[in-house]
């Protein structure tokens, strides 16, 4: 191959390189975009989730949210007697679907629940999960009348009951009518979880801010 050969052929091998880094960025920089896009809304349901006063909201305030977010009735049912104002549960998630996709995060998603019982929303959850393999590394807060946790947790503080359940999932339980500064301290996930490259590693990047009112 001649000089004049070897230079247009160096040529074509820097365009393509280019056009490739060209793709890969504009994949990373709209993957972050829309990682970010469902932090925010996520922020706007957690807002909303939080703003449900249990006891008092009814069922078309949880069915308004549910329509709002796109959530679906829980457990799963096409059969419309399944979810009614004496009964019904609404589930939401939220994740870091292309930033996982594109191995930039570890798969991250916010679980949200919503329960109805005779008409009032009795009970609200919020589940943030990271798939640190070998081990999941997953913060759950459950609100709901203390009937439904059974017997305590080994731990208790504050009006909120903290367990450890196994290697990297914690559970928090509140029982309404909750503190309302602990209930704020306990669904202030970290949604930055959701759009950080590299994504979120332990409980404390999960939840920061709630570990010091819990026992060591």
């Amino acid at each position: 191959m001649d000089k004049a050969g070897a230079r247009a052929l160096s040529r074509r091998v820097l365009i393509v390189f280019a056009i490739m880094v060209a793709i890969v960025s504009m994949a990373v920089i709209a993957a972050v975009l829309s990682a970010r896009a469902t932090q925010r809304r996520a922020g706007r349901f957690l807002a909303d989730l939080t703003a449900l006063r249990l006891g008092e909201s009814t069922f078309d305030d949880a069915k308004r949210l549910k329509d709002r977010y796109d959530g679906f009735v829980f457990p799963v049912s096409d059969d419309p007697r399944d979810c009614t104002a004496e009964r019904c549960g609404f589930a939401f998630r939220f994740e870091n679907t292309w930033l996982s996709r594109l191995r930039l995060a570890v798969p991250t998603a916010l679980f949200c629940g919503v329960t109805v019982r005779a008409g009032r929303v009795d009970g609200r959850s919020a589940w943030l999960a990271c798939d640190t393999r070998p081990f999941e590394t997953d913060v759950m807060v459950i609100e709901g009348p203390p009937n439904r946790f059974g017997p305590p947790d080994r731990h208790e503080e504050l009006g909120g009951i903290y367990h450890h359940a196994k290697a990297g999932h914690w559970v928090i339980k509140l029982a309404s009518p909750a503190n309302p500064a602990l209930r704020q301290s306990a669904f202030a996930f970290n949604l930055g979880c959701l759009s950080r490259i590299g994504g979120c590693r332990t409980k404390e990047d999960i939840l920061p801010g709630m570990w010091q009112k819990a026992p060591k």
